[in-house]
């Protein structure tokens, strides 16, 4: 397999899924937005490519990522975000640069204080 440049990901509602596609279920649906963002952003694809440069996106390396909650405010803010991104891509069929600029901010912003504590 061939790995893309960049992580995504889209949410799939009432769509069935091959085994092409690696499906990601949070446990707690609050989340579920959250790590759509995040999966989203190079944070998410540096991250992978620490874990293994030439890695596809298959679970076996998705599953692996760290990932860190955030404080409830955070978590609103990026759900907020994420949820104005989708608005895009059904609207403009693509999601704004300065929203995925805005989005790879406040993940960053969630990462840093993590790793700072």
């Amino acid at each position: 397999m061939v790995a893309s440049a960049r992580l995504t990901a889209a949410p799939l509602n009432k769509r069935l899924f091959d085994q092409g596609i690696v499906g990601i279920f949070s446990k707690d649906e609050k989340y579920l937005l959250y790590l759509l963002g995040f999966l989203n952003t190079g944070l998410a694809t540096t991250l992978l490519r620490k874990i293994n440069p030439t890695a596809n996106n298959s679970a076996n390396y998705l599953k692996r990522l760290p990932i860190v909650l955030p404080e409830e405010p955070l978590l609103e803010e990026c759900n907020t975000c994420v949820r104005k991104a989708i608005e895009e891509v059904r609207n403009l069929r693509h999601v704004a640069k300065h929203t995925l600029q805005e989005l790879e901010v406040i993940y960053r912003r969630i990462w840093g204080a993590a790793c700072a504590r």
